[in-house]
């Protein structure tokens, strides 16, 4: 059953969905296998057929375990109990401002500002013990609600104007959330407070259910919920797209550039050409996310350039796209070509184009590539991308938010030519940092972990928790950061390794982002794992190929080392005997 055939007969009622569940359950084999479990301080258990649907909708199977009622602390604590038997991948952690501080927030107005400042404190600390309780014992990704504004305001019309307001004191607490979540490896905001602003808080709620059942929101509430709770499981475990093509005429902009000329389209503050302007925004937000833009566009390239150098109404300038195609070549032909120019596999590709013809043309010849449908209104095109979740991550690094430079210079590193390869790799001054994963690094090594395909020779997905037990029980965690003289280009490579047998040890993950591929930094890395492993009395190190349908390029990578074969995929080498060493030409700094 596919997607289209389920909404198709999906009513927003339970019946709907319980039927469609019973639809989708024989056919759940092709979904993605994810366990859920929810601890929370209401009825959480009517949820379970939203869930599920929606879930199957974003690909996942899901099997969900609830807590008892109003139980939080409890079954984090019981070890061996129902909530680890489930053996989650993520754990969801629901309560209501009102069932933690239940003796505050009837009475708020009673509150002066040092009590108000307890109350937050005890939000934190029970927050913080759970969270740390669940850490402990689990290696699942945790996601914790946030609270939404009071339905009804203990000050009524007053309160916006209070100095210190029920609705400030909220979103204080919401924001104890996020700073507790930070603080905790793969934890993360459930972003419940938007859901209901974006839902109406007047029409969220249904006194009899909440009277009779103890369920803070109605049907409708509960459909959203589901819908929201599901596309954030899936960015959970499912990396992001990293480019998205767009299309020019009717999609960047109004109009047809070779029969309106460039000052015709309709770009500007008045509609329609406003309508295209708010996209120009949304598409440069998602830039500043770190997202790729690159266009496929049938035109002359000639008028399109025109258009970028002289429409002032035109936000989107030509230096903000990573790579262009505008030429009269199928639309999958130039995709193909732009995912070999910026060495990423088809999958990380969205194909944004307003003609269905050209989206069903991309559909067949590159299946890979995620193809958004596009609302025959220009006014539905940022809710089309935006809904689709195809861009979701729960975090955001510093090096997403200097992806697209870090690719533009690359490109411009691309046009610069030299008398040999390693005369070109001499010239980009090449300054490489190596040090070992700690707190402030995990974040962005665990995101490597889990997106990086194709220069990956074990392509293993570890949790922050599963680093950190790695690390304490002894292996070797490095990270590399990279840059040269068109820019730094962060955080960009991983390489683990465990202590095996003897004196013998074994890379458990190595892995780069392809931004920095063909630069010689993955031998730095080898060297510097090589080096640290033969400091801690290592002898000789075991290298893996796991092969995967996208990291073919590193299946010589160990042998391209010196590295003998020793079967089943693996190679040896004696690094004390014949250690490794790292180019000459690349500036090599290691951190204690």
């Amino acid at each position: 059953m596919t997607a289209a055939e389920i909404r198709a007969d999906l009513a927003p009622n339970p019946a709907s969905y319980m039927k469609a569940r019973r639809r989708i359950v024989p056919e759940a084999g092709g979904l993605r296998a994810l366990r859920l479990a929810v601890l929370s301080t209401y009825t959480a258990n009517i949820l379970e057929p939203f869930l599920f649907v929606e879930a199957a909708l974003r690909g996942l199977k899901l099997e969900s375990w609830f807590g008892p009622f109003g139980q939080l602390e409890q079954p984090a604590l019981e070890d061996g109990g129902e909530l680890y038997q489930h053996a989650p991948d993520v754990v969801l952690v629901l309560a209501q401002l009102d069932d933690l501080l239940p003796g505050a927030m009837p009475r708020f107005l009673t509150l002066d500002a040092a009590a108000q400042q307890t109350a937050l404190g005890e939000v934190r600390a029970r927050l913080s013990n759970l969270l740390a309780t669940l850490r402990a014992r689990t290696g699942a990704i945790l996601l914790v609600a946030n609270f939404p504004p009071p339905a009804v305001a203990a000050a009524s019309l007053a309160d916006a104007g209070l100095a210190a307001s029920q609705t400030t004191f909220t979103q204080q607490a919401s924001a104890i959330v996020a700073d507790v979540c930070r603080g905790i490896p793969a934890a993360f905001v459930f972003d419940y407070a938007r859901l209901v602003a974006g839902e109406g808080l007047r029409h969220w709620e249904d006194a009899r259910l909440r009277h009779l059942a103890r369920v803070p929101f109605g049907v409708p509430g509960q459909i959203a919920f589901a819908k929201l709770l599901a596309r954030t499981l899936r960015a959970a475990v499912q990396p992001p797209a990293k480019v998205l093509v767009l299309d020019l005429d009717e999609t960047l902009w109004g109009g047809i550039v070779g029969e309106d000329g460039p000052g015709g389209i309709q770009l500007g503050d008045d509609y329609p050409g406003s309508v295209f302007k708010d996209f120009h925004r949304y598409i440069l937000s998602l830039r500043d996310r770190g997202i790729l833009l690159a266009i496929a566009s049938k035109n002359n390239e000639a008028d399109v350039e025109e258009v970028f150098a002289t429409n002032r109404e035109c936000l989107v300038k030509r230096g903000d796209f990573s790579a262009v195609r505008i030429n009269w070549e199928r639309k999958s032909v130039n995709i193909a070509a732009i995912a070999s120019e910026l060495n990423l596999g088809l999958d990380a590709f969205v194909f944004f184009d307003d003609n269905p013809a050209e989206r069903e043309e991309v559909r067949v010849a590159l299946p890979m590539v995620r193809v958004i449908e596009v609302p025959d209104e220009p006014i539905g095109y940022i809710a089309a991308i935006e809904e689709s979740g195809e861009f979701d991550t729960l975090s955001i690094s510093a090096e997403d938010r200097t992806r697209a430079g870090a690719y533009q210079a690359l490109a411009t590193a691309a046009d610069f030519h030299a008398a040999s390869p390693e005369d070109f790799l001499r010239s980009l001054d090449m300054k490489v940092t190596v040090g070992p994963v700690d707190a402030m690094t995990l974040p962005r090594v665990v995101q490597l972990l889990g997106k990086t395909n194709q220069f990956n020779l074990t392509t293993r997905r570890h949790s922050e928790a599963d680093v950190q037990r790695m690390i304490a029980a002894g292996a070797v965690a490095l990270w590399v950061r990279a840059g040269d003289r068109f820019g730094d280009h962060g955080l960009i490579a991983v390489a683990i390794a465990v202590p095996e047998a003897g004196a013998c040890w074994r890379v458990d993950s190595l892995l780069m982002s392809c931004r920095v591929i063909g630069r010689c930094v993955e031998t730095v890395l080898l060297a510097q794992l090589s080096a640290e492993v033969a400091r801690r009395g290592g002898t000789r190190l075991i290298g893996e190929y796991v092969a995967t349908p996208k990291n073919a390029q590193v299946a010589t990578f160990y042998p391209d080392n010196n590295f003998a074969p020793a079967g089943a995929g693996k190679w040896e080498r004696d690094i004390v005997t014949a250690p490794l060493e790292s180019p000459s030409f690349i500036r090599v700094e290691v951190l204690p």
